[in-house]
């Protein structure tokens, strides 16, 4: 088991791009153990940022004499953070199926592994003003070359299960979504 400091190096030496060999030293956790404590400290590593934000979020609305209640706005924000895990692993699990149905060969746990470590960019950084988008482009280049790698399919068939089919299924939902929803209020 990782102590706090070799989580820590192991969070840094996975926060740019990752070489797409080093997958295969990166999965080879026997359980979920090791790599939920990553996940835990990646997000952990995040609340300063979290923080921060709503520091100037409340600042802000102070500024503009906007209502902006800081502790409940910040609470708001850790919960949300605590509650997209387990939102994470069902995520996981539709990404693990589109992998295997496209010809993927590794089993969860691996799946599991190239998710959280590949994306660990967006995890602790994705959250930044601004510049968090490029942090979690980061995050997905290196989820789609470890799913690549680990999975050993070409790299068009984990792009189509880890980008291309997740955003038609979202865009055939909305759209299905906004059919029924009102567009304007008439008397």
């Amino acid at each position: 088991m990782m102590d706090i400091k070799q989580t820590i190096e192991k969070i840094k030496s996975n926060i740019f791009l990752i070489p797409e060999a080093r997958f295969d030293e990166l999965t080879k956790d026997v359980s979920y153990k090791e790599s939920f404590i990553y996940l835990v400290a990646c997000l952990a590593l995040s609340l300063p940022i979290i923080f921060f934000e709503n520091l100037m979020s409340y600042k802000s609305a102070y500024f503009l004499g906007l209502s902006n209640p800081f502790f409940g706005s910040l609470f708001f924000s850790i919960f949300s953070n605590l509650f997209s895990i387990p939102i994470f692993y069902i995520f996981l699990g539709i990404q693990h199926t589109l992998l295997k149905l496209l010809g993927g060969k590794a089993n969860f746990l691996k799946s599991t592994q190239v998710f959280i470590y590949g994306g660990t960019s967006g995890l602790v950084l994705g959250s930044l003003p601004l510049i968090g988008l490029i942090f979690s482009l980061v995050s997905l280049s290196n989820i789609v070359l470890g799913a690549k790698r680990v999975h050993n399919i070409s790299l068009l068939k984990a792009i189509l299960a880890l980008i291309i089919i997740p955003v038609l299924i979202v865009t055939i939902i909305l759209i299905f979504i906004l059919q029924f929803i009102p567009m304007g209020y008439t008397r």
